[in-house]
């Protein structure tokens, strides 16, 4: 069936409790965005989230969507 993958760029705010999610295409994207933000805010951090969604469908359980979040 379906299958959706997104690609975030989840960095820290050094000075205030929300986080700056950007999406982005692909991993290599994500991963260079985390890269900059760690170097230009020195002591915060930043990783690359990506969320897969599969959409599947059975005879006897119906259809459903298995959601998987990866962060590295």
């Amino acid at each position: 069936m379906k299958r959706i993958i997104k690609y975030e760029a989840v960095c820290e705010s050094g000075n205030t409790d929300t986080d700056t999610v950007i999406e982005f295409q692909d991993r290599e994207c994500a991963d260079l965005f985390c890269q900059i933000w760690r170097t230009t805010h020195p002591g915060t951090n930043a990783w690359v989230r990506e969320t897969q969604q599969r959409q599947m469908e059975h005879k006897q359980l119906g259809r459903s969507v298995m959601t998987v979040e990866l962060y590295s």
